[in-house]
């Protein structure tokens, strides 16, 4: 999949013009085209980064975009600091990192400066997929049928009770089994001290952080 994405040509159009010759401000393209607001106060943004994050709200069906936002968290918060930080000013992480984040009510979306399209992708996958997760409990997104769908369509068996998902804030607490091809292993650093537990499908597709 990713590298279908890498290969597409962009799919962002030409800034529009509102009259001398200025580009129409990339917060109001995404904010207008996508529902998405970009924050810029205290933020760490350039033109560059920008761009990169409409390439890819552009690159996503449509559908999917809709669903960015939710009923329950509100619309979907793009932030860039080198700092882990949400809105609130909470320090999610110790080190600079990109994730999704709804721990204080709100979708959010927090990338480290200057990444690429695919991570930018990678992380609306994470804003998608725990859209109606309750605050902190991304966990209970294996009680949605969207992802029980996914799991048994990709090999994936959740070993753990539902009593362990209700107790759970993260798929780190969870235990899984594979029984489909060799193709998801070691997909990321934290799933490699996890050998015992085998990587989640939550990490096999679109990672918490």
């Amino acid at each position: 999949m990713a590298a279908s994405l890498a290969s597409l040509p962009s799919l962002l159009p030409a800034p529009a013009d509102r009259g001398g010759g200025k580009p129409v401000c990339q917060v109001q393209q995404a904010r207008d085209a996508y529902g998405v607001e970009i924050v810029t106060d205290g933020q760490n943004w350039d033109e560059t980064s920008l761009n990169v994050v409409l390439d890819a709200l552009s690159r996503l069906p449509p559908h999917v975009v809709k669903q960015l936002g939710s009923r329950i968290h509100g619309r979907l918060y793009v932030l860039s600091n080198p700092d882990s930080r949400s809105l609130s000013g909470a320090k999610v992480y110790s080190s600079g990192a990109n994730f999704y984040s709804n721990n204080d009510g709100r979708n959010e979306l927090v990338l480290y400066p200057n990444q690429g399209t695919l991570t930018v992708l990678h992380e609306l996958g994470h804003a998608y997929q725990l859209r109606l997760t309750p605050p902190g409990r991304y966990a209970w997104v294996f009680f949605q049928d969207e992802m029980r769908d996914f799991m048994q369509a990709t090999g994936w068996r959740l070993v753990s009770s539902d009593a362990d998902v209700a107790a759970a804030m993260d798929q780190t607490q969870l235990t899984f089994a594979y029984d489909g091809p060799a193709v998801w292993q070691f997909m990321s650093n934290n799933d490699r001290w996890r050998t015992m537990r085998t990587p989640s499908p939550s990490s096999s597709t679109t990672r918490l952080s």
